[in-house]
């Protein structure tokens, strides 16, 4: 049994507009999830607490200063003099903690976006997927998977060379993220595929956000005016799923639109045909109310 196709409506002039003006798009959804609870990793996500180091090192110095010459040294009252070498070294040491959160921070946000887009790459995309599983899992809460790659992109990289390919991928990403929530999780998950998680959305809601992906994309003229379009597929979470098996799913509604002539959105059976699987009211319904 063919997996259906979702209608693909010519795209319309106000979907280019919108997307030509946006900027390119926010990291979506919370990219800093992976952050151990770790007490000095929450230091380092706050620049406020991690500039408070400076004086933290400065006082903690000068208490130790003066412990030490009133107790062990047995002074009634100690001097000035006493504190400026402590003083200078706990300014260094809080400069030097507050360079390295710092560095903490960039090298953890660095291994979760992708070099060229500057959105997640595979790796953060693996993890919000698991994560979003789970919850998913736990709390009967639906969301959407929406997988999509660039039509013909081998042609645009021999015809046009790997540049233009990559202002292809770049352009792509504006575009896509300028129609998505800031709650929807969206990523590169290698070469020309992207993946999007959108939470809270059920059946209907994940239709609409692959279908608004596509045109969105084939609206949008592309770098040096090429004609752009991308193919989608689109599955939804049910229960007993993992993080694999909805997005195995996902790749073969993606495959069926590209069988079925590209610049279409696909969805797999369980969106269509929710009798073949034991989906409950609430996922079916899917709390249509939250997507825009």
């Amino acid at each position: 049994m063919q997996l259906p196709d979702i209608e693909s409506p010519a795209p319309s002039a106000s979907v280019a507009r919108a997307a030509a003006r946006r900027p390119r798009p926010a990291l979506h959804g919370d990219l800093q999830s992976r952050t151990s609870p770790h007490v000095l990793r929450r230091i380092a996500e706050s620049p406020v607490a991690t500039a408070a180091l400076v004086p933290v090192g400065l006082l903690v110095a000068c208490l130790a200063a003066w412990l030490h010459h009133r107790y062990l040294l047995g002074m009634g009252t100690v001097p000035v003099a006493a504190f400026i070498v402590p003083g200078l070294l706990g300014i260094a040491a809080g400069i030097g903690a507050a360079w390295l959160l710092v560095a903490l921070r960039a090298a953890e946000s660095r291994a979760d976006v992708d070099g060229l887009t500057r959105i997640r790459n595979r790796a953060a995309i693996e993890h919000a997927l698991a994560q979003e599983v789970d919850r998913s899992a736990r709390y009967g809460q639906p969301f959407g998977l929406v997988v999509f790659d660039v039509d013909h992109f081998k042609t645009v990289n021999d015809t046009h060379g790997h540049t233009t390919g990559d202002n292809v991928l770049l352009h792509i990403t504006n575009t896509v993220g300028g129609v998505l929530r800031r709650t929807d999780v969206f990523g590169r998950w290698g070469g020309d595929e992207f993946v999007i998680i959108a939470p809270g959305t059920g059946v209907s809601g994940a239709r609409a956000l692959a279908e608004k992906v596509r045109a969105a994309v084939a609206a949008s003229p592309g770098p040096r005016n090429l004609d752009v379009t991308v193919s989608v597929g689109v599955s939804l979470f049910v229960p007993g799923d993992d993080a694999e098996s909805v997005l195995t799913r996902a790749d073969e509604a993606l495959y069926e639109a590209k069988r079925g002539g590209r610049n279409r959105a696909a969805s797999t059976r369980c969106l269509r045909n929710t009798g073949t699987l034991a989906i409950p009211a609430e996922l079916r319904a899917g709390a249509e109310s939250n997507r825009p």
